[in-house]
């Protein structure tokens, strides 16, 4: 199972856990029914964007402020597991490291080793 768990990555974003739950859950209100997506966009100057889309329902945009180290990034997943995944760690905040939107993603506690999370990305 390690093959497939990056060992480094292009971005990684620091970010509170409770309001990156936050804005997952609005955006994936205006995800497309039965595909649950939500895109990611992390930008270092300006924090991270979750932003779903759908003919029927609208459009929505969230942004949070994170600490960004790397480069402009994006990456579509279902938000229903990367809820999972953001709802299981305890910490205040969390690491989200992303390589690209071909690739899988990782959460992780900041402060607390033992846990990852890996999401595969949705390609559009």
């Amino acid at each position: 199972y390690r093959q497939i768990i990056p060992a480094t990555f292009k971005t990684e974003a620091t970010i509170k856990r409770e309001e990156f739950i936050k804005a997952v859950k609005t955006a994936s209100l205006f995800s497309r029914t039965g595909l649950f997506d939500v895109t990611i966009s992390i930008d270092p100057a300006d924090g991270i964007t979750v932003s779903a889309n759908d003919t029927a329902r609208g459009k929505n945009t969230a942004r949070t402020e994170a600490l960004v180290r790397g480069e402009l990034n994006k990456i579509t997943v279902n938000s229903r597991y990367l809820l999972d995944g953001l709802q299981a760690i305890d910490t205040e905040e969390v690491i989200f490291g992303v390589n690209d939107g071909a690739n899988p993603c990782l959460v992780r506690p900041k402060d607390k080793g033992g846990y990852l999370y890996l999401v595969m990305p949705i390609k559009q």
